[in-house]
C-alpha cells in the first residue's frame, strides 16, 4: 500500500519500464537466548525445578543502528551483483531509501566507496530521508513520558530515534529540553556529516515538505487539548500539549488536577500542576511547525475512532480508564466518563522531516521556515544532492503522489527534469538585496547572488529609475521623479523574473468598508508600511458633519455620524518616511443599504 498513489500503482510503473522491484525490510528477530538459573528453597533445603528459564532476546531491525543495517543493504547489493554477472548483465542498480532508509543508503554506498568497493549503483534516491535529523513533538515526548505511555517510550527509546530526533526527552533531566538524546544525537550526526553522499552515482532527494516556507501548524499554539470532569464533577481533569516557539522558552506540556479531598480516596490526589518547557534558538525556529513531510495523525484518529475532533466520550462509545501519576506513584481510576464529561481535541499535526533536513540544506540561513523556493539551490551549492523535489505545501510523510513520481520517472530514464523552482512565489524578500526606500536624487546598489555563474541575467527598471551602473550581480539606480510614491527593478535569470518593490514617498492605498459607520484602513502599495519606513501618519477632517475615531496605531479610522439620517466626512491622510510626505483625500458616507438598516425604529 506504501508504493500505491492516486489509486496508482508505483510498482506498476517501475515494472512497465522496465526494472525489477527488491524490497529489503528489517523485522524484529530473535538474536541470543538467555539460560537463567532458577534456585528455590523450602526449609532451608534447595529445591531445583526445572532449573533453568530460556529468555529469548530480540532486536528491532527496523529501529536498529542506522550502521548497522547500512551493512545489512551491502549485503544485498553484493548479492544482487553477483547474480547480474552470474546472468551476463550490463544493467545498473537503483536504490531508493524512504525516510531512515534513505540513511541506510548513504550510509552504506559511502562505506562500499570508502572501502574501494564497486557498488555499481547508478542512481540514488533519497525519499523524505532525515539528513539533518528528524522531530517528533517534544511536547508529545514529555507527555509519553510522564504519562508513562508504553509504546510511545518504546518507539523513543530505539536506538535509530535516538540517532535521528533532534529534540528528544533524554537530553535534559529538568524542565527544560533542547538537544538530542545524550550520547546518540550527536554522534551519528557527525558520523554522517563526516561521510558526506556517494561519489560514484547520481544523488537525488524527493522531499514531502514545502519549499516555499509554509509551516504546519501555529508555533505556541495547542496541538493536542484533553479534559474530563469525574465523580460528578467534583474533580477536574486537563491537559494540553504544545507547539514548540519560534524564539525562546516556552510551555509544551501541561498537566492540572483540581480535586478537593471530599473523600477518603482522593486526599493523596490532590491539587497539582505538572508542566514542561522548552528552549528554541532563534535561529532554527520552531521544529514542530517546520515545513516538511508530516504523519497525518489527525487523520488516522478520526478514521480510527469513526468520529471527527474535538471528540466527546460518546462520539467513540468507550469507557476510559485514567491512569493519573501522582509523584512517581499511579492512582489508577476505572471510572465511566459520562456524555460530555470527557472532551479530546487534536488540533494540528506536526512536522517529522523538516524540508530543509530531507534536501540535505548547506546555506547560512538555519531557520527551518525559510522560503528556499525561488532559487535553484543547485546552483547556489546550498544542497549536497545533485537534484531535488519538493511540493509547494506540506504532505504526509514519504507519501506517493503524481508530482513526485512523475520526477522519480523522469530521473530513472534520464529524462532531465528540472528540480523544484517556483517563480509565482513572493520573490520581494531576500532575493534582490538592498534598501526598501528610495528618495528623489539619491542613488542605491541593488544585488543578487546569481544563480549560476553562467545563467544569462537582465535588469529592468521602472521609468522613474534612472540606471548609474550595471553588471550581472549589481546595479545602480537614481530615483528621477519627486511624485512617484513606488518603483521596481526586476532581475530577468532564463524565464525566472525576481522583482525587488521600492518606495520614495510612501506608497499607500485605502480601503473603505460597507458599513453605517465605516472603517477606513490604510495599506502599503507592494510593501507594508513599516517597510516603507513611514513613521508618521496624520488624518485631517476637513468637513462633513460627521467624526473620526483614530485606531491606536493611525492605519485605521472608524467614522461616525447621526444614526437618524445621511452624514458624511472629507478629509486628507498625511504619511510621512524619511523620503517625503504622500497625502490621499478621502470622502465617507454611510452605505446607503446600511443607512435603512441602521435606522431607529421610529424612522422606519
Amino acid at each position: 500500500s506504501r508504493l500505491s498513489y492516486n489509486e496508482e500503482s508505483f510498482a506498476d510503473d517501475l515494472k512497465s519500464n522496465g526494472y525489477d522491484l527488491v524490497i529489503l525490510n528489517f523485522p524484529i528477530y530473535e538474536i541470543d537466548t538467555i539460560d537463567h538459573f532458577i534456585n528455590i528453597e523450602l526449609d532451608g533445603n534447595p529445591y531445583f525445578i526445572n532449573n533453568v528459564i530460556s529468555e529469548v532476546i530480540y532486536r528491532d531491525g527496523g529501529a536498529d543502528y542506522i550502521e548497522r543495517n547500512s551493512k545489512v543493504l551491502q549485503t544485498l547489493i553484493r548479492e544482487i551483483n553477483a547474480q547480474l554477472i552470474e546472468n551476463n548483465s550490463i544493467e545498473e542498480i537503483v536504490v531508493a531509501g524512504p525516510s531512515m532508509g534513505a540513511l541506510i543508503v548513504q550510509h552504506a554506498l559511502c562505506e562500499m566507496e570508502s572501502n574501494l568497493e564497486a557498488h555499481n549503483v547508478r542512481l540514488f534516491f533519497s525519499f523524505d530521508g532525515p539528513h539533518l535529523g528528524a522531530n517528533i513533538s517534544i511536547g508529545l515526548q514529555k507527555a509519553a513520558e510522564y504519562f508513562e505511555i508504553p509504546n510511545l517510550i518504546y518507539s523513543l527509546n530505539t536506538i535509530a530515534a535516538k540517532q535521528m530526533l533532534i529534540k528528544h526527552y533524554l537530553a535534559d533531566s529538568s524542565e527544560y529540553t533542547q538537544g538530542g538524546a545524550p550520547g546518540f544525537r550527536e554522534v551519528f550526526q557527525s558520523e554522517i556529516n563526516n561521510i558526506g553522499f556517494p561519489t560514484n552515482c547520481r544523488n537525488v532527494a524527493i522531499s514531502s515538505g514545502s519549499l516555499v516556507g509554509t509551516q504546519i501548524g501555529i508555533p505556541e499554539a495547542p496541538m493536542f487539548q484533553a479534559s474530563a470532569e469525574l465523580v460528578g464533577g467534583n474533580v477536574s481533569l486537563g491537559t494540553t500539549i504544545y507547539n514548540t516557539s519560534s524564539f525562546g522558552s516556552n510551555l509544551v506540556f501541561s498537566f492540572n488536577v483540581i480535586s478537593p479531598s471530599y473523600t477518603t480516596w482522593f486526599t493523596d490526589l490532590g491539587n497539582q500542576s505538572i508542566t514542561r518547557l522548552n528552549s528554541t534558538d532563534s535561529n532554527y525556529g520552531s521544529l514542530d511547525n517546520s515545513p516538511g513531510g508530516f504523519f497525518d495523525i489527525i487523520g488516522r484518529a478520526e478514521e480510527s475512532f469513526g468520529a471527527l475532533f474535538p471528540m466527546y466520550l460518546d462520539d467513540i462509545s468507550m469507557d476510559s480508564i485514567i491512569q493519573i501519576h501522582v509523584e512517581n506513584n499511579f492512582l489508577s481510576l476505572f471510572l465511566s466518563l459520562h456524555s460530555n464529561a470527557a472532551i479530546i481535541d487534536l488540533k494540528s499535526n506536526f512536522c517529522f522531516v523538516p524540508t530543509k533536513s530531507s534536501i540535505a540544506f548547506t546555506g547560512n540561513n538555519s531557520l527551518w521556515d525559510e522560503n528556499i523556493g525561488c532559487r535553484d539551490l543547485l546552483c547556489t551549492g546550498e544542497t549536497l544532492f545533485d537534484n531535488y523535489y519538493a511540493p509547494l505545501n506540506n504532505q504526509e510523510h514519504a507519501s506517493l503522489n503524481t508530482g513526485n513520481v512523475s520526477f522519480a520517472l523522469s530521473e530513472l530514464n534520464q529524462s532531465g527534469q528540472d528540480n523544484s523552482q517556483y517563480g509565482s512565489c513572493n520573490n520581494d524578500i531576500g532575493i534582490v538585496e538592498g534598501s526598501n526606500t528610495i528618495c528623489f536624487g539619491n542613488t542605491e546598489e541593488y544585488f543578487i547572488d546569481t544563480p549560476c555563474g553562467e545563467t544569462f541575467a537582465a535588469w529592468e527598471t521602472s521609468s522613474n529609475l534612472d540606471v548609474l551602473f550595471e553588471n550581472n550581480t549589481s546595479i545602480v539606480v537614481q530615483l528621477n521623479n519627486s511624485t512617484d510614491g513606488s518603483a521596481y527593478i526586476n532581475y530577468v535569470a532564463d524565464d525566472v523574473v525576481f522583482t525587488k518593490h521600492i518606495v520614495g514617498k510612501p506608497s499607500v492605498e485605502y480601503e473603505i468598508a460597507e458599513d453605517y459607520f465605516p472603517e477606513i484602513s490604510l495599506n502599503g502599495i507592494y510593501l507594508d508600511l513599516e517597510i516603507q519606513g513611514v513613521y508618521s501618519i496624520e488624518w485631517i477632517q476637513t468637513g462633513g458633519t460627521g467624526s473620526l475615531n483614530i485606531s491606536g496605531d493611525n492605519t485605521t479610522a472608524q467614522a461616525m455620524g447621526s444614526p437618524n439620517g445621511p452624514w458624511h466626512i472629507e478629509g486628507y491622510v498625511n504619511i510621512m518616511n524619511t523620503c517625503g510626505t504622500s497625502l490621499i483625500d478621502f470622502y465617507i458616507t454611510p452605505t446607503q443599504d446600511n443607512l435603512l438598516d441602521c435606522q431607529p425604529p421610529h424612522l422606519t
